[in-house]
Formats: structure tokens, sequence, C-alpha cells
């Protein structure tokens, strides 16, 4: 470790010199951050082998190690398994890193921005004429960071993201700016992630597992305004919107669903009669190409269609300062993220709602709290 901090100085040396570049510098810093870890690592194997013993585990071998404990006292069901954490997080979550406390989730990119701002952060591969993929074509962490605040800037600039306010009983009132994320994993994606984490929003993924009820279900549950949307999805969600406003014209009354739908909805422990709810949707961001066809349902549903690039240029003309006022802190909420779990009807009243979906406070720290759900 003495001789790579040795290096690592010499390598600082000389690239202050401008005879080094940045990349030898990032190895050595990766090479010794690899070497603390292990470190690291250890010292928590030997804490982990004496701290049963201490518990009264009667640990008499390593196979026997207990690497986490029921937590006391904590709320318990019948159909679900006991709470359990590692001993030394019994009565508290981790508050933040330890070696370099962060307030959000962009802090944490920052940190990569600031030690390799010209290496490779993000990379696409790209596909062929012939339909073989291609190498990756990378953007640096410089350009990522500069996107995001493109993108940022340009959702609130457009009103895209306006504030929603939520209140449940018993619970503080909260306020989000909801962005929808309907795509497969590709880099608008991150960036959009990245451009939310900047600015305070709350990234809703959309899915359609269980059909299009469960589309419908997330956009009017959490009122938001506006989707970034590949190709494919779109064609997903123009149908679930049509759907919406044949159910809302013919028949008022909430509707069963039949067919393929039903199917797939049984097959995840099934979703009970759907409660017509408001959609707030106005704006679509598509990353990809948009037929004739498309844009006239989207203008017969009253949607706005926008092209990623065109949000990147509203974003550039119109940069918006990070300050206290768009930052999230460690309360904020990150991600509302839906799963395909059981679907039951509350106590009380005729909502159906997703069981087991709550606020997990302080439970992914450096803005990284967020919802869960399922059973």
């Amino acid at each position: 470790q003495q001789q790579l901090q040795q290096q690592l100085q010499q390598q600082e040396l000389l690239l202050q010199q401008g005879k080094q570049p940045g990349r030898q510098q990032y190895q050595l810093r990766w090479q010794q951050q690899q070497q603390d870890e292990r470190q690291q690592q250890q010292q928590q194997q030997q804490e982990l082998h004496k701290a049963p013993a201490e518990m009264g585990a009667g640990v008499s071998s390593p196979k026997d190690v207990q690497y986490s404990v029921v937590v006391p006292n904590a709320e318990t069901w019948a159909d679900r398994t006991v709470p359990r954490r590692h001993y030394s997080a019994l009565n508290r979550l981790a508050d933040n890193f330890s070696a370099h406390p962060v307030k959000n989730a962009w802090e944490l990119f920052q940190m990569g921005v600031n030690t390799s701002a010209e290496d490779p952060c993000l990379g696409t591969r790209v596909v062929t004429p012939d339909g073989n993929k291609g190498e990756y074509v990378w953007k640096t962490y410089r350009e990522v960071e500069r996107l995001a605040l493109e993108v940022g800037s340009g959702l609130l600039n457009g009103d895209f993201v306006p504030s929603r306010r939520f209140e449940e009983p018993g619970e503080q009132p909260l306020s989000l700016r909801c962005i929808g994320i309907f795509a497969r994993n590709r880099e608008e994606w991150v960036i959009t992630e990245h451009a939310a984490n900047a600015y305070g929003l709350t990234v809703v993924p959309l899915y359609d597992t269980l059909g299009a009820h469960s589309t419908r279900f997330i956009l009017g549950e959490t009122q938001m305004k506006t989707v970034v949307c590949d190709a494919d999805c779109l064609v997903k969600l123009l149908a679930a919107l049509q759907q919406d406003k044949q159910h809302r014209t013919v028949n008022q009354q909430p509707q069963q669903p039949h067919g393929e739908e039903a199917q797939q909805q049984q097959q995840h422990g099934g979703m009970h009669v759907e409660q017509h709810r408001d959609i707030f949707l106005e704006c679509v961001i598509t990353l990809d190409r948009v037929t004739d066809e498309q844009r006239q349902t989207a203008e017969e549903l009253g949607l706005r269609l926008m092209c990623w690039e065109e949000l990147l240029e509203l974003g550039r003309a119109n940069m918006v300062p990070l300050s206290e006022e768009v930052q999230p802190t460690l309360d904020s909420l990150h991600t509302i993220c839906y799963t395909s779990g059981k679907w039951i009807p509350p106590l009380a009243g005729n909502n159906w709602q997703p069981e087991g979906c709550d606020d997990v406070p302080r439970e992914f720290r450096g803005g990284y709290r967020g919802s869960c759900g399922g059973s």
C-alpha cells in the first residue's frame, strides 16, 4: 500500500506537469481503493466471527456465523418472513457513507465526475446496417453531466414536472415532481435519472407486465405529467390511454380485465377491479422516430409529442442553476417502483392498492429513498 501511494504521488506530479494521462492516475487510484476495500472486508469478517459469540449465539465454526439477526420488536406478518438486519445496524439504518458523506445521489455522481471527468462513463453499442452489434460508443462523465443538466433544465423550463401534493391519513403531506420512464435500458434512461437526481425529481418507471391496467394505475396514482418513452413502449402507452378513453366514454363503471390481460394478472397473483383515476399525462418525450399514425393518435388523446433533441435544446437555452431550492436532500423520494405483486383492497373503502406499497424512509440514503411494493 505504501508503494502504491508513492506511485500515485509520482503520477500526480507528472499529471500536473502535463506528462501523464489522467487514465493511468485513475487506475492507480482504483488499485489503491481495491486494496483498501480488501483490508476493510478482512476486518469486517473478523468482526463477524466475533460478534455472534458475543451475542450468545453459540457459534462453534465459521459455517455458523450469523450474517444477519432478527430485528427486535419489529412488526411481523403471518405470511412474510421476519425482518432481519446486520447485527451492527439493528436499531437504525446507515445514515450516510462514512468516508465521503453525500446529501443526494447527484453528489454521488459528482464524485465520479471529479475523479474521471474525461474517462468513459456511459456506453452504447451501435447496431450496424446488417443487424449486428458494433463497438461501444462512449460518453465521458463530463458529457453525461452536461446532458443530465440540459434534460433537467428542459423539464423544469417546460413545466413538464409540476409539483403534486400527496396526502395520506396520519402521514405528513408530500410534494413530488414525478417523471415517468417507459423504455428499455438505454443511455437516455440513465441520463434522465441523473437529471432527476440533480433537480430533485422523483423517477417513476412504468411497465406493462400486468397489461394496460397497471400502466394506467401508475399514471393515475403518481399524477405524472410527462413520460420519457421509446418506440416499443409508445405503442403500449397509446393503447393504454385509448382503452382508458373508451372506458370513460362508454361506461363510467370500473372495468374487469379480460382475455390475455386477465391471464397475465392471474399469473402474477391477480389484480382486481380497476378504479378509474384521473390521468394527468400531457407530454411524451420520444426517444425514437414517431410515425404519422402515432402523431395522429396522440393528438386525439390530447398528448404533446416532443423528441429527445428538442428537450435538450430547450434545456441548453435555459439552464437552471443547481440551488438548494431544487436539489434533493437525504429525505427526498428518489424512486417509486411498482412491483408485480398481489393486489388487494384496503380494509375500508373501495380503492384498490398494491399490497405492501409504502415509503421506506431512509432505506436508501444519499437521495435513494424509495418505495417498495408486492407481496
